[in-house]
């Protein structure tokens, strides 16, 4: 298998270079991240791209403050998503909630759909401080490392990620709930 890194963001230069948003970079735990995203997106447009047959894609997702996974009504499901080229290839809910034997808020990740995994499961770090309503707490922020392969031929590509968050019951929904994207990294694979 070859493989050939054609984009890697860190946002540490404060750089958005092919990223389409109106959020810009921000600080978060001593780290530049893309966002603060509630109900918004980012497109990520690559041109020109050299011959492959599949692609792969690393986020460093934050999932700040109160996700409320699969919970529904005025307050869920909170719900991410990324397409690549128009297909859904990640559609999931996250949960930041504490998960007891007679309460809990389950999420979906690491699966798509509508799964029941415990809040947090699949999270590289969960223990951070919120960014906004929770900022004083720790374990009210998580970071996930998405990774996907995908097949894909075309010498260009169009990454697209966005929430479906629901918080009828708040004044302030961004401080309520967030993400945010401290790393993007694209590669192309040929694999025979």
């Amino acid at each position: 298998m070859e493989e050939l890194v054609i984009y890697s963001n860190d946002f540490s230069t404060n750089e958005l270079r092919n990223i389409i948003s109106k959020e810009g970079i921000q600080e978060f735990n001593g780290e530049a991240v893309l966002g603060f995203f509630n109900n918004d997106s980012f497109d990520l447009n690559l041109f020109d791209l050299p011959s492959h047959n599949m692609v792969r894609i690393n986020i460093d997702l934050y999932i700040h403050d109160s996700w409320e996974g699969n919970s529904r009504g005025e307050n869920g499901p909170d719900v991410w998503k990324m397409l690549v080229e128009d297909e859904l290839i990640v559609s999931t809910s996250f949960s930041n909630s504490i998960c007891e034997p007679s309460f809990c808020l389950y999420q979906s990740y690491p699966e798509n759909g509508l799964r029941q995994f415990e809040p947090k499961t699949g999270a590289i770090i969960s223990d951070l401080p919120g960014r906004c309503l929770y900022k004083d707490e720790n374990g009210w922020t998580s970071k996930y490392k998405i990774s996907k392969i995908v097949p894909h031929h075309n010498s260009t590509l169009i990454i697209k990620c966005f929430d479906e968050l629901i918080q009828l019951n708040e004044s302030d929904p961004k401080c309520d709930e967030s993400w945010s994207v401290s790393k993007i990294e694209v590669s192309l694979l040929n694999i025979r």
